[in-house]
């Protein structure tokens, strides 16, 4: 920005962009089970397994996008425990960096549940415990505040997901935890367009498709079991 002058053209700027390239794969499982498992089993074998490649696939996702971010943070171990001045600094480092927002006014944060577990337990000055005495707990169980699925809470203006699926680092035999606060802009990703998957209730949180395909004989399998 620059001064103007009454009566002349200014110099314009240019706009300029940024190109972010991503591999893009496709990742793919299976299993199969036999006519007699089928006809022996006490459960729905089939639906059970598929229930776990869906599982299985889900977290193969998170897991990638865990690991990038994990590799484009510099990691260093903080402390045995996680307190709310741990989650205080991180927010005021990224603000100092003009980092906005993730969500309106707040961060998201991903914690394992063990960071969960300290965070609770604070009760240091404007520790959770202590915030809570002047908050009313009801409101995190009626849904008032647009909860987020698997929102474990909020501090110091980061709304926590909990996560066994975390990175972890050991040194001198102890391992830690990683703790993720995301800004705006932090991780994104893109999904593949055209190839979705059938009977979609929710295009935003279902992203497989697990085919069931009955057998019978055939070249490979001739005996059909």
């Amino acid at each position: 920005v620059q001064p103007s002058s009454e009566g002349v053209v200014g110099v314009g700027i240019r706009l300029n962009s940024a190109t972010v390239s991503a591999t893009v794969q496709e990742y793919s499982d299976y299993l199969t089970t036999s006519s007699f498992l089928e006809e022996t089993a006490i459960d729905p074998i089939v639906t059970n397994g598929a229930e776990q490649l869906g599982y299985r696939a889900s977290l193969s996702v998170d897991t990638m996008a865990r690991t990038e971010a994990d590799s484009a943070t510099a990691l260093s171990p903080k402390g045995a425990y996680v307190a709310n001045a741990d989650i205080r600094r991180a927010r005021t480092l990224m603000e100092a960096n003009n980092v906005l927002p993730k969500m309106g006014n707040e961060w998201l944060g991903i914690a394992h549940p063990y960071h969960i577990y300290d965070l609770m337990g604070d009760n240091t000055p404007g520790g959770f415990i202590d915030i809570m005495k002047y908050a009313n707990p009801a409101i995190y169980q009626s849904g008032m505040i647009n909860n987020l699925n698997g929102e474990a809470g909020k501090v110091e203006g980061v709304r926590f997901l909990k996560s066994n699926n975390v990175g972890t680092t050991t040194t001198g035999g102890v391992t830690y935890y990683n703790l993720y606060v995301f800004g705006k802009g932090g991780l994104g990703a893109v999904s593949l367009q055209g190839r979705s998957p059938s009977k979609v209730r929710n295009p935003n949180s279902q992203s497989f498709k697990v085919n069931v395909i009955k057998g019978g004989a055939s070249m490979a399998d001739p005996e059909g079991k």
